[in-house]
Order: C-alpha cells, then sequence, then structure tokens
C-alpha cells in the first residue's frame, strides 16, 4: 500500500509540469509549427502547404544575416559571462563563509528587478553625455564623446552580460560549494600550481554547472527583444526584433513562426550538445 501510495504520488509531481509543459509551451509551438507551413498574403493566411517561408529564412540575406548576428551575439555574452562568473562564484563559494548566504542573495538581485528598467540603466551610462564618456574625458584618455557606444553591438553585449550574469553565477556556485576541498589540498601538496589545479579538478568537476549557465545565458541571448530594441539601433538587431517585426508590423504569422521555431531549434540542439560535453570527466574523452 505504501508503493502504491508513493507511485501516485510520483505520478501526480510528474504529471503537473508535464501538464503545464504541454499546453503552455508545446501546444503554441504546434501552433507555430503549423503556420510556419501555411502561407501569408496581404496579412492573410494562406492554409496551403508550403516551404517558402523556411526558404526565406534560409536564403534571403536580411534574416539570415540578423540570425547569424543574434548567434555571434549571444555567444559572446555567454563566453564574457562564464568568464567574468568563474571568480565570482569560485569567491562566493570558497572565500567567504559567514556572509556567505548575503553575497549570494545580493548575487541574485539584479534578478528581482524588471528586464526594462536594468536595460534602461545603460542608456544614460553609454549614451554621448553619460557616464562613460564624461569619465574618460574628465581623465583626459579622449578629447570628444565616444558616439559609437550607444545604438551598437556593443551597447547590446555589455548590456545582456550585465543582465543575464546572475544566470552563469547561481549554477557555477551550486557546484564549486559542493567541491570537496580536500581535492584542492591534495593539489597543492602535491606541487600543482593554480592554473594546473583549475584545469586538472576545479574546470572538469565545474563543468555541469558552467554548461547549465552556458546553455541557459545563450538561450535567453538568442530570445532577446528588449534590450536590442532599445539599446541596438539598426545595427544590434537581433532575431527576436526581427519576429516581433513580422507578428506584429509585416502580420506575416508564417514567416513569424518560421524564424522562431529556426531559433526554438538551434537552441535545443545547442543546449543538447553542450549539456553532454558538460558532463564531469568529459575532458578526458
Amino acid at each position: 500500500m505504501n508503493a502504491l501510495s508513493s507511485r501516485r504520488t510520483l505520478l501526480f509531481l510528474v504529471a503537473a509540469p508535464a501538464i503545464y509543459l504541454v499546453l503552455f509551451f508545446g501546444g503554441p509551438l504546434a501552433i507555430g509549427g503549423l503556420y510556419s507551413f501555411w502561407g501569408s498574403e496581404n496579412g492573410r493566411l494562406v492554409r496551403e502547404f508550403t516551404l517558402e517561408n523556411y526558404r526565406y529564412v534560409f536564403t534571403s540575406w536580411p534574416p539570415l544575416k540578423i540570425f547569424l548576428q543574434t548567434v555571434w551575439v549571444s555567444l559572446l555574452v555567454a563566453i564574457i559571462s562564464l568568464a567574468l562568473a568563474y571568480p565570482a562564484a569560485w569567491f562566493l563559494a570558497k572565500r567567504v563563509h559567514r556572509w556567505q548566504q548575503v553575497l549570494v542573495v545580493l548575487a541574485i538581485t539584479p534578478l528581482w528587478t524588471s528586464h526594462l528598467i536594468r536595460t534602461l540603466a545603460w542608456y544614460p551610462m553609454l549614451s554621448s553625455n553619460g557616464v562613460i564618456n564624461s569619465t574618460l574625458m574628465s581623465l583626459g584618455i579622449i578629447s570628444e564623446p565616444i558616439s559609437g557606444l550607444l545604438f551598437s553591438q556593443l551597447a547590446v553585449t555589455v548590456a545582456l552580460v550585465a543582465v543575464y550574469i546572475p544566470y552563469m553565477i547561481l549554477p557555477l556556485y551550486a557546484v564549486l560549494e559542493d567541491m570537496d576541498n580536500r581535492l584542492l589540498e591534495a593539489s597543492k601538496d602535491l606541487g600543482a600550481s593554480r592554473w594546473q589545479t583549475f584545469r586538472t579538478i576545479i574546470l572538469p568537476l565545474s563543468l555541469p554547472g558552467a554548461a547549465a549557465g552556458f546553455v541557459l545565458v545563450f538561450a535567453f541571448g538568442m530570445g532577446s527583444y528588449v534590450t536590442p530594441a532599445i539599446l541596438g539601433g539598426q545595427s544590434g538587431v537581433m532575431i527576436g526584433n526581427q519576429i516581433a517585426n513580422q507578428f506584429l508590423i509585416a502580420n506575416d504569422f508564417p514567416r513569424g513562426s518560421a524564424l522562431a521555431l529556426v531559433v526554438a531549434a538551434l537552441i535545443l540542439v545547442f543546449s543538447g550538445v553542450v549539456l553532454r560535453r558538460g558532463r564531469v570527466g568529459s575532458l578526458y574523452r
């Protein structure tokens, strides 16, 4: 009887999120998949099977250019976030004890603030008369404001790193905090340098957290809309803006759906590859 009750409890715990995913993720994805194989004429759906939408995505230069640009920016944001998050996560996990929980909460505090507000905060910093230009001019490094900071890929990349880096710090902190300190002590006793210890012990054991954070930041970057819309200008447009334009301005649901499904497929494949390679010990295979 206890075993039967445990199975029912497990089934309920699994069924609830499964139903949620089917209704609110699988359902819209299926509808988008159906739309992507239909046509559009003057803003009206043409319910006839066609591959024209996918041909447009993969052969037309404007969407292909924006798609490749989005992949590049998302990868760059994930790489920079990983490089910055490692020392922060290591400090939280191994260098502080008394105030550890407080600092962890502070690290995720930005997530309590609206994405829009965090993005808008970079506007006065990157503008021609903003904080960065004013500081550089006061230090005598530049003689006139740098006009290319705002409305550029650079602005989008910097803002996205600042917005999404907590998602990289948290999984890294989780794996580093559970790492056995005796391994580090043994490495030190055997004469290994800090770099050797990082490469042979810390990095392999922290790969699951690094992979999880990398996938999260990359996926969020691929789906970004608000940040490039505010800070990107013409040169910082990303695929999320293109998808929104197809739905809201061009009223072309089939093309918008095709773009969205290609992005979703790329994220899915990328996540599978990175998470598979991120398993402990994969560096030695």
